[in-house]
């Protein structure tokens, strides 16, 4: 399954990355949102799939396949409604980790 990650960490405006998780390790991983989105994150890494992209990281947002969209928190992922996205995005770079949270925190 593909999944399009958006690099707002160090990529360059409006650079996305295309994460191919495998199905079969998907379809174990079904029922875990945030297992889910850690598999993307791991098949996000050069180490694992390398592509001509920096690593997937913290700060990048995870598009899933439904259209919500998940940042890569130090620990764990937080969902951003679009609105809350098109903000993250327009906030400068070095600013966007001063803002204590930019969505719903999942665990």
């Amino acid at each position: 399954m593909k999944f399009r990650v958006h690099m707002l960490a160090f990529g360059s405006d409006n650079e996305v990355r295309e994460v191919d998780v495998p199905d079969a390790v998907v379809l174990r991983e079904r029922d875990s949102l945030e297992s889910l989105l850690g598999l993307v994150y791991y098949y996000g890494q050069n180490d694992t799939q390398p592509q001509d992209h920096c690593s997937v990281s913290i700060g990048d947002v995870i598009e899933m396949p439904d259209g919500k969209y998940y940042r890569v928190d130090s620990t764990g992922f937080s969902r951003l409604a679009p609105d809350v996205l098109q903000t993250y995005k327009n906030t400068p770079r070095r600013d966007r980790d001063l803002v204590a949270t930019w969505g719903e925190r999942i665990y």
